[in-house]
């Protein structure tokens, strides 16, 4: 089963991360790490940006700090506000965003991206370990034998 709290955990151990969170297909904070402070309109904000396709960079405001934005591929955006980048990418119907500080080592969109990977094989696996335990046995069907 799929935690988000184990998401974000190992997000932030990776060590470029210094600060996420999960977003509901509303815009809604599932859960942030560190406490951050997004305003439902912040939220929104970045799952409209992140879902549109603007082709020239954009401002977004997030956890009260204003960045200059760009599509990198679908759904992920890139944010740099002074020193600060922001990374926000869909993932499952839902959204991860990372925080880092430009100067420090790595890159905040491998970090996102590798975690949304490890999201997507999570429910993968998850609804193909569903999809056999609910499946007929071999050689059975659905109508009962007289």
């Amino acid at each position: 089963m799929l935690h988000w709290e184990d998401v974000l955990k190992k997000l932030l151990r990776r060590g470029k991360v210094y600060a996420a969170a999960v977003l509901d297909h509303d815009g809604r904070p599932l859960l942030t790490m560190p406490e951050l402070v997004i305003k439902p309109e912040e939220g929104e904000g970045l799952v409209r940006a992140v879902t549109c396709n603007y082709r020239f960079a954009f401002k977004l405001l997030f956890n009260g700090t204003l960045f200059t934005c760009f599509h990198k591929d679908k759904n992920i955006i890139v944010g740099l506000a002074d020193e600060t980048v922001l990374v926000g990418k869909e993932v499952n119907g839902a959204f991860i965003v990372g925080l880092a500080l430009s100067d420090s080592p790595g890159s905040c969109i491998f970090e996102v991206t590798e975690v949304a990977k490890t999201v997507r094989k999570r429910v993968f696996k998850a609804a193909a370990h569903v999809a056999s335990a609910t499946a007929p046995a071999p050689g059975m069907n659905s109508k009962a034998h007289d």
